[in-house]
């Protein structure tokens, strides 16, 4: 942790990227499940960045402050996979605070990721990688949860709705191909009047729900 720490107050992080995408490749190289979850490296980097310039410069300010930053909003991911996209906004924001506030960068990055940063997914095995991927920050991960992201009601319910609101930045890839039916579409807006709602679709009216008011969505669709 103390090195990669060090990696990142010395704007290296470029080289604790390399080392997890490394480890993600040839781990899971086979499996089909990781490409089921995995988004393309610059893919993700091209829609941090969007989503970073289209914040309002207020609130960016602010989550570029170490000592705001905590009481900011979120940046969210509700179905985070390994992270890749709550990894690389870490990435940029702190490359940016480097050049904001270099004196304070080491402790926005511990505030912010503590605070800030919050990911979704009913995988444990990929919510694992994640905690992985964003412990190379070297700072604690308090805001990974394991939990269906489109749940109404239940545990998992607990976790979403507590997020209604408070996202500043929505970064992510929802999951493709499933359909919803019956009970499971009943609460949502787009299940009203219809048999049958793809999940990107149901992602898409929850992402309206954890956006804060002015939040930036920013959404792979397909």
């Amino acid at each position: 942790a103390a090195a990669c720490r060090a990696l990142h107050e010395a704007g290296r992080d470029d080289l604790i990227n390399e080392v997890f995408s490394r480890f993600m490749s040839t781990s899971f190289v086979d499996e089909k499940e990781m490409g089921q979850y995995l988004t393309p490296p610059e893919v993700a980097r091209f829609m941090v960045q969007v989503g970073f310039h289209a914040l309002a410069p207020k609130t960016r300010s602010r989550l570029l402050d170490a000592g705001a930053c905590k009481e900011a909003g979120i940046l969210l991911d509700p179905s985070c996979g390994v992270g890749s996209f709550l990894a690389e906004s870490i990435r940029f924001f702190h490359k940016n605070v480097r050049e904001y506030d270099p004196q304070r960068a080491s402790e926005w990055l511990r505030q912010f990721v503590t605070h800030n940063v919050v990911g979704i997914d009913k995988s444990e095995r990929m919510l694992r990688l994640a905690c992985v991927n964003l412990g190379l920050f070297g700072a604690p991960v308090a805001s990974l949860y394991l939990a269906n992201g489109l749940a109404r009601e239940g545990s998992d319910a607990e976790v979403t709705t507590a997020l209604e609101g408070r996202a500043q930045l929505i970064l992510t890839n929802p999951p493709f191909g499933a359909t919803y039916s019956g009970a499971d579409i009943s609460a949502f807006a787009m299940g009203q009047k219809r048999n049958r709602v793809d999940s990107e679709i149901l992602f898409l009216e929850r992402y309206v729900d954890w956006a804060a008011p002015g939040g930036i969505i920013v959404s792979v669709v397909p």
